[in-house]
């Protein structure tokens, strides 16, 4: 019989399930972070074993390198504040996604900042155009305001990065 928290969901016809392993299938994973320059060595180490639990080893280099530089984008808008990364693994891709409270600015220094924001991510910008990955910046706005930074990376495109 399966041990369970709330005894009214025991039941003696009820199936034993056994926990479900990690695979590669699909998964999305969050994780909040303080925010700070050390959060990035953090969020690296998760991934790599994020990674590599879903059998996904090949996508580990160029994904800590995407997330140093998506981290290290979100620490000079936003220095010491909290941030979130998103990892979501879906039909061969791999999307990150961090979020960020720097917020909206009106037109002509929105448009500003997020070129500049766009030049702080020049290596990020090169290394995905040759591994055949995206990225992108997009604002928030309320009730949650601030900046969405993401990227999108596959496994020939992690294949390629090794190759570099």
């Amino acid at each position: 019989m399966c041990t369970r928290l709330c005894p009214a969901s025991a039941r003696d016809d009820a199936p034993d399930h056994a926990p479900v392993p990690p695979s590669s299938d699909n998964f999305t994973y969050s994780l909040g972070l303080p925010g700070g320059a050390f959060c990035a060595s953090f969020a690296r180490a998760a991934v790599r074993r994020l990674l590599t639990l879903h059998q996904l080893d090949e996508l580990v280099d160029l994904t800590e390198l995407t997330v140093s530089e998506l981290l290290s984008s979100a620490y000079l808008y936003t220095p010491n504040t909290e941030v979130s990364l998103w990892l979501r693994w879906r039909f061969g891709e791999l999307r990150l996604t961090v979020f960020d409270q720097h917020t909206s600015h009106l037109i002509p220094q929105a448009r500003d900042c997020q070129n500049e924001r766009c030049r702080s991510l020049n290596l990020l910008s090169r290394v995905l155009a040759a591994c055949g990955g995206d990225w992108g910046i997009e604002q928030r706005y309320p009730p949650v305001p601030g900046t969405s930074l993401w990227a999108s990376l596959r496994p020939e495109g992690a294949r390629r990065f090794a190759a570099l």
